[in-house]
């Protein structure tokens, strides 16, 4: 093999390398559950049983830094700088729609509803309901979520977005410096199990929406497409629902 055809070959390889493989860059959020779930040292959940389900059924895809927490506010900000590749188990507005791309397969659907202490006997029926109860009718909402501005759109609605974490409104709510916690399932249910008898998820859906894999406006869109043609597949032979319905038990 001639000096010439060992150059050409020594420059190829890169660029078939890149095509083959793909390494997307992304995060664990924190206050996620069952999105991401602390287990020990590692993180498990929905988000990292689809990413690895994910890579299986299309090898040159490949998640990186799965295995890191950090904020959601965070999460968006390194996305939209381009130092991260996607984030996990998030919905869409007009802002994120403006600043990144979604997939067109959902990776799974939700319903928004409200926790109340247990021996409060308020019935909520419709978001009037809430509104009617003014000052009594706080909400509680954590900080940076993509549920805030989910609440603002409503209209009308008392919001105290001031914990940063469940376990920062759930104390608040214990307290009664807020009447009701917004958040949604998968999710809720748990997440009340490490306070057995203080509160209770009221029967009223308040909002349902789907969660989506979010990439950065950097990522090519073949890898897009690459991504949204293995959850496609998985969504047909059942693998989401089943994902789902393993980490809502």
């Amino acid at each position: 093999m001639n000096l010439s055809v060992k150059l050409s070959i020594a420059c190829v390889l890169p660029i078939l390398m890149t095509f083959a493989h793909a390494d997307i860059r992304t995060a664990a959020q924190i206050e996620s559950d069952p999105k991401f779930v602390k287990d020990g040292n590692a993180v498990t959940g929905i988000c990292i049983d689809v990413m690895r389900a994910v890579e299986k059924i299309d090898p040159a895809i490949k998640f990186v830094g799965d295995q890191a927490w950090l904020p959601l506010a965070r999460i968006e900000n390194l996305l939209g700088s381009s130092e991260l590749d996607a984030a996990c188990g998030l919905q869409k507005n007009k802002d994120r729609e403006a600043k990144f791309n979604f997939p067109a397969t959902a990776l799974f659907p939700v319903n928004w509803m409200l926790a109340v202490r247990a021996n409060d006997d308020v019935k909520v029926a419709s978001w009037d309901d809430v509104k009617k109860l003014g000052a009594e009718g706080t909400i509680l909402v954590n900080f940076g979520s993509g549920a805030v501005k989910r609440l603002e759109s409503v209209g009308g609605l008392k919001l105290d977005s001031g914990g940063k974490t469940n376990p920062d409104n759930l104390t608040k709510l214990a307290e009664g410096r807020g009447r009701f916690f917004y958040y949604r399932t998968p999710g809720f249910v748990a997440e009340l199990k490490s306070y057995p008898g203080k509160f209770k998820i009221l029967p009223t859906v308040m909002d349902t929406a789907n969660f989506y894999m979010m990439f950065g406006k950097h990522v090519p869109a073949a890898t897009v497409e690459k991504f949204d043609k293995a959850l496609a597949q998985m969504e047909k032979q059942g693998a989401l629902v089943k994902i789902e319905a393993k980490w809502d038990n």
